[in-house]
């Protein structure tokens, strides 16, 4: 008997005391009245009020020991013809204060990226967005179908723990939406050009 099917189902398994699509619900309360759109369990297509922005939300899972982090993607779709393919990480420079963002482009991208990473660090928009933004982290995927954004927020999720028993949602506040929305704007407007 091999023991590689058991490591295939052992990963399959839900993690004990997940609530699917508890934490999106909690965060579509969040963002109040900027969004609507339809919900099908741990995911969701949402378009704010005024028609500016169509993206997808979906509950990621992070596994840990005694304990379990569920966040959420914020992932947006821009056609285009990128010249290559790869991936950029945008994060926060600085070790107790932001001092600026950093983008770099994740070995193994094939094609020029630098005209790229110029236009992305020269928006005051998406600068202003991002830095006052609290993420995990912020990519674009590019590839032959054009751009794809994702965004994983420090709020709007939830953190599980089995012993001590504790279970806390960390609330999307209004700011911290308001930068959300903006910096998926600022992106899209960018990778249209």
């Amino acid at each position: 008997m091999s023991w590689i099917p058991l490591i295939g189902r052992s990963r399959e398994r839900s993690v004990a005391g997940y609530r699917k699509g508890e934490t999106l619900a909690r965060a579509l309360l969040d963002l109040g009245g900027r969004c609507f759109g339809e919900r099908d369990g741990a995911q969701a297509d949402l378009v704010t009020t005024d028609g500016a922005l169509s993206f997808h939300v979906r509950e990621k899972v992070h596994s840990q020991f005694m304990m379990h982090v569920v966040t959420l993607e914020f992932a947006l779709r821009v056609p285009g013809a990128p010249a290559g393919t790869g991936m950029v990480n945008i994060s926060h420079t600085g070790m107790l204060r932001r001092r600026a963002l950093e983008f770099k482009v994740k070995r193994g991208a094939h094609g020029d990226f630098q005209p790229l990473l110029v236009t992305l660090s020269a928006s005051s928009a998406l600068s202003e967005a991002l830095m006052a933004l609290d993420f995990q982290s912020c990519q674009v995927h590019a590839d032959a179908r054009g751009y794809s954004i994702c965004i994983e927020h420090y709020a709007a999720s939830e953190v599980v723990s089995r012993m001590p028993a504790l279970r806390r949602y960390i609330r999307l506040t209004q700011p911290q939406s308001g930068a959300l929305l903006g910096a998926l704007i600022a992106l899209r407007a960018l990778l249209q050009k």
